[in-house]
C-alpha cells in the first residue's frame, strides 16, 4: 500500500512541477510577444530548469525553442540557432516528429535570411521528409507555402 502512496505522491507533485512550467512558459511567451526579451529569457530559462528536473524531454525540446526565439527577437541569429539545433537534438531524442519539423523549419528559415541557402533547403527537405512520414498537417502545409514562394508548384517541390 505505501508503493501506491508513494507513487501518488510522485505523480501529483509531477503534475505540480509541470503545471508550475506552464504557468511560467505562459508569462515568457507575454514577455515575448511585449518584446521584453530579457524577462521573456529569464521566464524561458526558470520553465527549462522544471522540464529537465522533472524529465520532461518535448518541455525541455520546447524551451529550448521558445529561447531560440527570444535571441532571434534580438537579432542574435547564431545564438537562436544553436537553440534550435539544441530543440532539435531534444525533440530527436524524445522521438518527437513534429518537433523535430518546427525545428528545422525554424532553423531554415535563419540559415536563409543569412544567404545560406543551402543549409535552409536541407533543413526545409528533411523536415518535409519527416512530415510526411506521419502526415504531420501543419508542417506540410508551412512547407507547401515555401515551396511556392521559392518557385515550385506544392509539395513534389520537396521530393
Amino acid at each position: 500500500m505505501s508503493n501506491d502512496l508513494s507513487n501518488a505522491e510522485a505523480v501529483k507533485q509531477f503534475n505540480e512541477k509541470l503545471e508550475e512550467a506552464l504557468r511560467i512558459n505562459t508569462l515568457g511567451k507575454q514577455a515575448l510577444a511585449a518584446e521584453d526579451y530579457e524577462v521573456a529569457l529569464q521566464y524561458f530559462q526558470q520553465s527549462l530548469v522544471i522540464r529537465q528536473e522533472i524529465g520532461d524531454l518535448g518541455g525541455e525540446a520546447a524551451m529550448l525553442n521558445n529561447i531560440s526565439q527570444v535571441y532571434s527577437g534580438k537579432n542574435d541569429d547564431e545564438t537562436a540557432l544553436l537553440y534550435l539545433q539544441q530543440s532539435f537534438e531534444v525533440f530527436e531524442k524524445a522521438g518527437d516528429v513534429p518537433g523535430t519539423c518546427a525545428a528545422l523549419i525554424n532553423m531554415g528559415h535563419l540559415y536563409w535570411a543569412h544567404g545560406v541557402q543551402q543549409d535552409a533547403m536541407l533543413c526545409w527537405s528533411s523536415a518535409y521528409q519527416r512530415a510526411k512520414s506521419v502526415e504531420h498537417e501543419q508542417a506540410l502545409i508551412i512547407l507547401e507555402g515555401l515551396a511556392k514562394y521559392l518557385g515550385g508548384t506544392g509539395l513534389e517541390f520537396w521530393e
